[in-house]
This record gives structure tokens, C-alpha cells and sequence, in this order.
């Protein structure tokens, strides 16, 4: 007889949205989404799952390159979680075609698992309908004859596909935003996407960093399918009913975000800046912003 808040699980997705990328871009956004898979060694309920991108993209395959090869130089990690290998096998089993990627790792470490080009007319796949809860991430392209109408053809495909609807990411560069049919698309895919979390070209999970801002599954599911929980956390200005909530940023930060798996000198901005957060004080600030500014 009691309501009980919960946040659960999401196959978070990335909708990439097709445009002319420069080396620079494509390179970053690279390491943008292989951060977001390898945090917490891929352990993390907001972690990148599905990749969404346009077949009609040129640069598709620049991309996807990129983002392999990023993941091929991020060292592997302990995979302490219960269950993680036997996952891993059933995704493997289910794509034999899985890329195997990074090194270095213990013993105990999974590879980052890659799969690209999972076709999108296989809705029943367990990379749509399963949340891997390890080091794993695929990719699926859209068919769309413009780019306004994949934006609208992927923002279906992660409502009514993709399992959860927990946290989701669109990534499109300030040069396609400067088309209006573009720019409307993205806001009309902003409000359509049903996900309680949704960045733009940022990482969903800073909604749930920030904590005043809600962090929650997209409201509205019956006890008996309740996927991605129920009410919010976070939400320090108490609004009664959030349906999402958006969190916006640059395409391109410079320099690095210090939570970037690529970002040198991250241990060192993180810890100061978890001293910061524990003791505040403005003798901390200088050597917070020197120490970000040097990575």
C-alpha cells in the first residue's frame, strides 16, 4: 500500500546527429562516448549502450573508428560486479562479430566490448532490450533521406525500441544547429524523448551529478512494468511533477572535462576538487582551477 521510489536500469542511447564533423570534433566526441561506456568500468546504470547513427552519414565510419580506437587505449578494468563475464558471453553469443578492445588491465578485467552495426529492424535484439551491465556498447544506423528526418526517426526508435527510459544523449554539432529545420528537429526530439535525463552534447549522467537537478525515470510506469523506477532523486527546488530534465553544453570543451577517461591529469583535478566539495574554502580555488587548466 505504499509508493516506493526507485531508479533502475536504461540501454542508454547516443543519437548522433549527422554533420560535418572536423578531425578535432570527431576525435573528442570519440573519447565523449567511450567515457561514457568505461566509467566505473562500464558498471553504471547511465553508461552509453546503443549508439544511434545515420547510414547516410559520411562520416559514420570515421566515427565508429574513432571511438574504437579511443576504447583500444583506455586500459581495461576489474570486472567486480556479480555476473559480468556470463553477460558478457550471452552478448558475445548473441554477436560473434564483437570487438574486443583495450589492454593492460588485471587479470580479472573484461575487454571493452564494441558491436557495430546491429541491424535496426531487429527489435527483439538483446543489445536493444538488455542492459549489459559491463564494458559493452553497440551501434545501430537509421535509414533517413535528410537529417531532420533521422533526428525524428531516432528519437522513435529509442522511445518505442530501446529499452528504459532512465537517460539518453543527442549529440549535434553548432554548425547543423545553424540549419532551422535541423535546429527544430533537435528541440522536437528534446521534448518527444521519452527519458527522464537528457543531455545535449554532454553526458546524460550530469543530470544526476549535479543533484539539484531531478534525476529519475520518465514518469508514468504501472507497478507491474515499472523498467526504469519510479519518482526522482536530486531535485533541490522541489518542483512537484518533473517529467526530464536537460542538461546542454558546448560540443567541444576546452580544456577536457576532468571526467573524461582521456583527460590527463583527471586524478589530480578530481581530488581537489573532492577536497574542495568536503571543506569548501577559497584558499582551495586556485590550485582547483590550475590543476584543471594543466590537463
Amino acid at each position: 500500500d505504499k509508493s516506493v521510489t526507485a531508479e533502475l536500469g536504461n540501454v542508454s542511447p547516443v543519437i548522433i546527429v549527422p554533420g560535418k564533423w572536423s578531425v578535432g570534433e570527431l576525435l573528442y566526441q570519440a573519447e565523449h562516448v567511450a567515457t561514457m561506456l568505461v566509467n566505473n568500468a562500464g558498471f553504471n546504470c547511465l553508461a552509453a549502450r546503443v549508439i544511434v547513427t545515420s547510414s547516410e552519414w559520411p562520416q559514420r565510419e570515421a566515427f565508429l573508428g574513432a571511438l574504437t580506437q579511443a576504447l583500444a587505449q583506455i586500459t581495461t578494468r576489474r570486472a567486480y560486479y556479480p555476473g559480468a563475464a556470463e553477460r558478457r558471453d550471452a552478448f558475445v553469443a548473441a554477436h560473434p562479430e564483437a570487438e574486443e578492445l583495450g589492454t593492460g588491465g588485471p587479470p580479472d578485467a573484461l575487454p571493452w566490448t564494441f558491436i557495430r552495426g546491429v541491424a535496426p529492424g531487429r527489435t527483439d535484439d538483446i543489445c536493444f532490450n538488455v542492459e549489459s551491465f559491463f564494458g559493452e556498447c553497440a551501434e545501430t544506423a537509421l535509414t533517413a533521406p535528410t537529417v531532420e528526418a533521422f533526428i525524428d526517426a531516432a528519437t522513435s526508435f529509442c522511445n518505442d525500441v530501446v529499452w528504459g527510459t532512465l537517460s539518453a544523449t543527442v549529440l549535434v554539432s553548432p554548425t547543423s544547429l545553424r540549419d532551422p529545420r535541423v535546429a527544430d528537429a533537435v528541440e522536437r526530439a528534446i521534448a518527444d524523448l521519452r527519458y527522464g535525463a537528457i543531455g545535449v552534447n554532454v553526458w546524460h549522467a550530469l543530470v544526476f551529478a549535479f543533484g539539484t537537478t531531478p534525476w529519475g525515470a520518465y514518469p508514468g510506469h504501472p507497478r507491474t512494468d515499472t523498467q526504469s523506477g519510479s519518482g526522482v532523486v536530486g531535485n533541490a527546488l522541489m518542483f512537484d511533477r518533473p517529467q526530464k530534465s536537460v542538461v546542454r553544453g558546448p560540443f567541444r570543451s576546452r580544456p577536457k572535462p576532468p571526467w573524461f577517461a582521456t583527460a590527463p591529469g583527471q586524478y589530480e583535478v578530481m581530488r581537489r576538487f573532492v577536497a574542495f566539495e568536503a571543506d569548501p574554502g577559497a584558499a582551495k580555488i586556485p590550485g582547483l582551477l590550475l590543476a584543471a587548466l594543466r590537463h
